[in-house]
């Protein structure tokens, strides 16, 4: 299509969508145990000027509201025998327009009603504790973000980035690698790209990467949990990360397009067929600097580029059901060019050093009556190489590396619905297979290895409201790993008591597990088997609080505790080494599963809903990471900063102007964290190798210095009858602190030598919907 058709393409589509009454809301609401409509339910709009409008819902649960003005809205539902949710952040503008699907909690008696600021589609709604609800608005809103789930989460009491070049979190003390990610209800491959993004090693890492492949254009509401889980929920020791894809709009074709810092962005989703009641969405991203690249813009020595393509068809079948077809797909690389000898400062620009990624997923899904069945692919692919380079231009191969994943699953679940709860029954089927290749030139190391295993994991969860202040939720998940021969049954068990309109407290419990990471199975010295670990597991209790201020503000207090068992440590007796501190390890080892490590914390936030114009969120954490390896010392694990504190805080100022609403948005976001651990650089040994070592004796018995950052976010918004624009600058860093991310030992200068986060980054955006 030539440049010509494009722009006509727009013009006469944008005007046909000029002639709908955009500035409305619409949705269904259903039950949330039998996932049944709720028919005659009473829905209510209001703002901060208590302006009210109110319909009843049809035969489908369905409620539309036409003729809105734009802006934020509180949307109230009520209905006889359910418990009456508010949403307390709505907002409705033209372009795109807002479907909302709302689940009632049925209750046979009067309950107080709860105040969520959003609605997630994800089963971890059923959580009682550490579960936090990320919006695609807040996405927008938040600074630092990135547009980027992951990078949200860190606004969050208890969760800190590793690095800010990169999405990986550390939560409650716990490696980044702890974390599981989901899609639509189905564990999948780490879904981000350029994953040797701010690692020691430069390598993948097994949950992190500069950025997510699945563009917030087609992010649903996320749900992220950070235990205990829901026995829905399995292989995941700290947190879960589960993503859903929003439905395509049915009332006719529109387009949304973003370009920014991280890339160009173009969606296009509307209905399929007549009816109108199956609905498509399909997104491609470009990265500007690959843009760029590709124009010949030098950008420094590093070029880093990424591109993906992601999609979702949906169609109804049935009176309730539905069939979904989506998936998401993208590559990475960052190429380093070896600089010319008189140039070199550091060991680095003595190679040519390339790493490339892919990952892919594909998914089927089916949702009848009570019956729910997904069938999944994913898997991804890194490849690294360096070349290292004399004086006299000869060179070596350095490093290879390449390790692969796919998985290919099968997920069925049955509700059965009761008067006071529900149980669900259901299980996961994994067939993974690893490809795993490491080379290190300078000591003779080498790995190839593949290898096949299953993963079975069956559960029954099930939750109760036992009488008007009294939620059970109870539940067992089973994991069985072929590969290793292991297994084991995982209890989980929350309760919720509500003590008062605006007290409540909770307490939960679940047995954990995780599979050991890629590096720890197979990066062994050759005629060893590290085939003989087991399960990662923890034993993780929560003790919550909360209370509502008002309908739009609550403080939430949570203690936890974590014991961490049966993790992978050396079989040397004087070895400090542990799974716990890993990332991105290098090097073979002999490993065995008897480490242990501990977390215990206290954590509280005060959240402020955006109201009159005004929101904010502010939360500190004090906590205690411990671990113990095969010499038997208990020490901090590398990411025991013991504190950090978080404050976001937003204002708008909206003004009407003839045929358009005009808003300025002002952000702001001031973190303040513990420094994580390292140790004393065994300078002699690290000059031998080639690579930084650490003494045995002194793991990470030095603090590195705290971490302190401040975003702002500041976007001008302009909502007309054709479309909604945002204009918008991300000034990351702004005061260029100089945080120190790790030490390293270079062999070029001899010397041990920090490698900073990124300094200031301003990220200047433009996004587009109509």
């Amino acid at each position: 299509m030539q440049a010509k058709e494009i722009l006509l393409f727009l013009i006469v589509h944008s005007t046909v969508i000029a002639q709908i009454d955009d500035l409305g809301l619409s949705g269904k609401i259903l039950d949330e145990v039998d996932g049944l409509p709720v028919i005659g339910a009473t829905v209510q709009l209001s703002t901060d000027e208590q302006q009210i409008y109110q319909i009843g819902t049809d035969t489908s649960g369905a409620f539309v509201f036409d003729g809105l003005r734009a802006g934020r809205y509180n949307l109230q539902i009520n209905s006889i025998g359910y418990q009456t949710k508010i949403l307390a952040e709505v907002e409705v503008t033209s372009g795109v327009p807002r479907y909302e699907i709302i689940r009632l909690r049925p209750t046979p008696i009067d309950v107080d009603q709860v105040v969520v600021k959003a609605e997630s589609r994800s089963r971890a709604n059923s959580a009682l504790t550490s579960i936090h609800t990320l919006t695609i608005e807040e996405t927008f809103r938040f600074p630092g973000t990135f547009y980027d789930p992951a990078r949200l989460a860190t606004h969050f009491a208890g969760v800190v980035s590793m690095n800010d070049q990169a999405n990986n979190i550390v939560i409650r003390g716990n490696s980044p690698n702890a974390m599981g990610w989901y899609l639509e209800g189905m564990e999948i491959v780490n879904p981000n790209h350029t994953s040797n993004a701010g690692t020691v090693n430069d390598r993948p890492t097994q949950s992190g990467g500069g950025v997510n492949i699945l563009s917030a254009q087609m992010l649903d509401n996320t749900s992220f949990l950070k235990g205990p889980f829901p026995a829905y929920y399995g292989n995941a020791l700290s947190g879960v990360m589960d993503m859903r894809m929003r439905e395509g709009a049915r009332d006719g074709l529109h387009f949304t397009g973003q370009i920014g810092l991280l890339g160009i962005d173009a969606a296009l989703e509307g209905p399929m067929g007549q009816s109108k009641d199956a609905s498509y969405l399909v997104n491609y991203r470009y990265s500007t600097l690959g843009l760029l690249s590709s124009m010949g813009v030098d950008l420094s020595d590093e070029v880093i580029s990424f591109q993906d393509l992601s999609f979702h068809l949906k169609w109804p079948v049935g009176k309730a059901g539905s069939v979904s077809f989506f998936g998401m797909g993208g590559n990475s690389s960052n190429v380093f060019e070896t600089k010319v000898p008189g140039e070199w400062e550091e060991f680095k620009d003595r190679q040519d050093i390339e790493f490339s990624s892919r990952m892919g997923a594909l998914g089927l899904s089916l949702r009848t009556g009570q019956w729910t069945a997904t069938l999944m692919y994913s898997g991804n692919r890194h490849e690294r190489y360096s070349e290292l380079y004399d004086m006299d231009g000869s060179s070596m191969r350095f490093e290879d590396d390449l390790s692969a994943e796919n998985r290919l699953g099968l997920h069925v679940q049955r509700r059965f619905v009761t008067a006071s709860g529900f149980v669900d029954i259901g299980t996961r089927v994994n067939r993974i297979s690893y490809d795993v290749k490491y080379a290190y030139a300078l000591r003779n190391e080498s790995v190839d290895d593949q290898q096949s295993s299953w993963l079975f994991q069956p559960y029954i969860d099930s939750k109760w409201t036992l009488n008007s202040r009294l939620s059970l939720q109870a539940g067992m998940h089973s994991s069985v790993f072929s590969l290793l021969n292991t297994g084991m049954i995982e209890p989980r068990l929350a309760l919720r008591q509500r003590l008062s309109a605006k007290n409540q407290v909770s307490l939960a419990y679940g047995l954990q597990s995780r599979l050991p990471s890629i590096q720890s199975m197979f990066y062994r010295p050759s005629l060893v088997q590290n085939t003989d670990l087991k399960l990662i597991k923890t034993h993780h209790v929560v003790l919550s609080h909360d209370y509502s201020i008002s309908s739009v503000s609550k403080i939430t207090s949570e203690i936890y505790y974590q014991h961490l068992y049966d993790i992978p440590i050396s079989t040397d007796e004087q070895s400090s080494y542990s799974a716990l501190n890993s990332i991105d390890a290098v090097g073979l080892q002999t490993l065995e599963s008897e480490g242990t490590g501990r977390n215990v914390g206290l954590e509280v936030s005060y959240h402020h809903y955006l109201a009159n114009a005004t929101y904010y969120e502010l939360n500190g954490t004090v906590f205690d990471s411990k671990y113990t390896g095969a010499d038997g010392i208990e020490r901090n694990t590398r990411f025991n900063g013991r504190f950090g504190l978080n404050l976001t805080a937003g204002k708008e100022y909206s003004w009407t102007k003839t045929d358009k609403i005009k808003t300025i948005g002002v952000n702001l976001r001031i973190s303040y964290f513990g420094g994580f651990w390292t140790g004393i650089v065994d300078e002699e040994q690290s000059s031998s190798e080639l690579r930084t070592v650490f003494r045995e004796a002194d793991a990470y018995t030095q603090q590195l210095p705290a971490l302190f950052r401040a975003d702002a976010r500041i976007y001008y918004k302009r909502i007309k009858a054709k479309y909604t624009s945002i204009l918008g600058l991300d000034l990351l860093n702004m005061t260029n602190q100089e945080n120190v991310s790790y030490r390293f030992f270079d062999p070029l200068t001899d010397q041990v030598m920090n490698r900073n986060q990124l300094g200031l980054i301003p990220n200047l955006s433009y996004r587009i919907e109509f």
